[in-house]
């Protein structure tokens, strides 16, 4: 297995990785010292949102590219109508649509 994960690896952009994760360290002490008076809780809960990106965008990342290429459509279709039926049945906040009512 690590023979399969080792030369996709090497191919990925170390630069932007260490970026995102700055952004993301920078994010997380910002939102720690605001909110350490008023509401510590949000720390912690923005660090497990974080942990999910992170775990999120290794596994589509793992995803050789020609993959994305053949449902491309299909998601960019799906997205597209999921817009529409925001902009449709959409609740109006500040004079625009912005949310669906689930429940």
């Amino acid at each position: 297995m690590t023979t399969l994960i080792r030369p996709r690896l090497a191919s990925w952009d170390l630069t932007l990785f260490v970026a995102a994760g700055l952004l993301c360290v920078i994010g997380l002490v910002g939102l720690s010292s605001a909110a350490a008076t008023l509401n510590p809780a949000l720390a912690s809960r923005q660090i497990l949102w974080v942990s999910l990106g992170i775990a999120v965008s290794l596994l589509v990342a793992s995803v050789p590219y020609p993959k994305w290429l053949d449902v491309g459509v299909v998601l960019h279709s799906g997205v597209v109508a999921l817009l529409v039926v925001v902009l449709l049945a959409g609740t109006v906040k500040l004079g625009a649509a912005r949310w669906l009512t689930i429940f």
